[in-house]
């Protein structure tokens, strides 16, 4: 199998984002998924919580992309394990929800069913891209540049790991 894979890094040196924001963010998306009691909480109340979850996620995500991970991950190196004990917490409670779920919910025509599985859906998607696709991919870039690099280093090291990355998933297929 052959393939040809191509990293342009953006323009620009990044800054490094606010670990304290990015863990804030976190903390507020876990704190709402798990104050979710299933047993007394309505579908539309759970999935409206929810999608303040997947907001606060997807922006922890975005502040963490590409070599701006890299350098949230070289201030604080206990990034990525302290924010995946707070992501399997998140997805501990989708999961539990998804399982109560089960018995009343259904991904038939009913709007309510439906946007329930697609905020579920949504959740775990912007769990698995925060936790692997941005501060574990920092944390494998951070540890290709030998745990410490520069702005404009990480923007190189983010671009290897990245090539990395996608050379990998050519081999699985």
């Amino acid at each position: 199998m052959c393939g040809i894979v191509g990293i342009v890094p953006h323009a620009g040196v990044p800054s490094a984002p606010d670990v304290g924001a990015i863990k804030e963010l976190v903390a507020r998306a876990t704190a709402a998924a798990t104050s979710i009691d299933v047993a007394a909480t309505t579908v539309a109340a759970a999935c409206a919580v929810l999608d303040d979850a997947v907001r606060d996620l997807t922006a922890a995500a975005d502040a963490t992309r590409g070599a701006a991970g890299v350098l949230a991950v070289a201030a604080d190196p206990d990034l990525h394990a302290v924010v995946t004990a707070q992501l399997d917490a998140v997805v501990a409670a989708v999961d539990s929800l998804d399982a109560s779920w089960a018995d009343t919910v259904s991904a038939g025509s009913d709007g309510e069913g439906a946007a329930a599985l697609a905020t579920v859906g949504e959740v775990r998607d912007a769990v698995w891209s925060l936790r692997t696709d941005r501060l574990g991919a920092a944390s494998a870039a951070l540890d290709l540049a030998g745990g410490n690099t520069s702005a404009t280093g990480a923007i190189g090291w983010s671009a290897i790991q990245r090539s990395l990355d996608a050379i990998d998933r050519l081999e699985v297929r």
